[in-house]
């Protein structure tokens, strides 16, 4: 009698066991998870836990689109590209320019006197008349006239390094008094007026540039009918190598302008006439036109 208890407890638990699962052979659904609970609305089933699975069924393979969908993929982080180095434009090649060709000195050039250059301009320059014209010079020992009454030529002489005047500096020609009213024999020094345009009144005429030598006696240029340079007296200009002056001496505008700015008061000028004569020395400082 308990070996039958026994039996028949052991076919208990086994049915209870065996009960929810579905045999192979009839292809029932096992419910996993529990037992289908009815809606109570509409009376179907919703499975706890998913779907009634078919034991016997092979599982749908899991697609990589699907596990693609479900899993995030980690974002790669970004690559940080290395910022390009920048080249450097290479340097255009310097081409050195040629050197000047200096142009072949000609015979004229050479031939040709250098230019002295102008005394410098002091700041505190004498104004010696209207026009603005300049004292060029202050030093009354720097120069020494001498006044060729044979020749007719006005010699300026330089000082030299031992002090001595015997730098021929300029050379021109002139016209000295005629007999009847000589220029003064003797050494005189430079008186202080100057007079840039001057009017003669005992001759009624005009001259230019006018330096004092010694009381009424003065270096000016060639004469003139009006106060303007455009009416020029001719013979005064031809008879230059000539003593034919009221006692004055004569000269070309630009040589009587030089005098005014260069030969100071105090300067010595000697009138001679112990100078042999040199006609060609007279010739070659005529001019052979009239230039103001």
């Amino acid at each position: 009698m308990h070996y039958r208890t026994s039996i028949l407890f052991a076919l208990i638990i086994l049915m209870l066991i065996l009960v929810p699962i579905t045999s192979a052979e009839t292809a029932d659904y096992s419910f996993i998870g529990g037992p289908p609970v009815a809606s109570a609305q509409t009376g179907e089933y919703s499975f706890i836990g998913g779907p009634p699975g078919n034991l016997g069924a092979t599982p749908a393979p899991v697609l990589a689109a699907d596990t693609a969908s479900s899993q995030a993929e980690p974002s790669p982080s970004p690559s940080i590209k290395p910022s390009p180095v920048p080249t450097k434009s290479p340097l255009p090649a310097t081409t050195k320019s040629p050197a000047p060709t200096r142009a072949p000195i000609t015979a004229e050039a050479a031939a040709a006197p250098v230019p002295t250059e102008a005394p410098a301009m002091q700041a505190n320059a004498k104004v010696l008349d209207a026009d603005g014209t300049l004292l060029l010079n202050d030093d009354p020992e720097r120069y020494f006239v001498q006044v060729d009454e044979t020749n007719q030529v006005v010699t300026v002489f330089e000082r030299d390094a031992h002090g001595r005047h015997t730098i021929v500096a300029r050379q021109m020609i002139c016209s000295t008094g005629k007999r009847s009213t000589p220029s003064p024999n003797g050494t005189y020094k430079m008186g202080d007026e100057r007079i840039r345009f001057g009017f003669f009144v005992k001759h009624n005429c005009y001259g230019q540039y006018w330096s004092q030598i010694t009381r009424n006696i003065y270096f000016h240029s060639v004469l003139y009918s009006e106060r303007n340079t455009g009416s020029l007296i001719k013979s005064s200009f031809d008879d230059l190598g000539k003593a034919v002056s009221h006692g004055c001496v004569r000269l070309m505008p630009q040589d009587a302008k030089w005098i005014y700015q260069n030969i100071p008061e105090g300067t010595k000028v000697d009138f001679t006439h112990k100078i042999k004569k040199d006609a060609a020395l007279t010739k070659s400082l005529k001019p052979d036109k009239y230039v103001d």
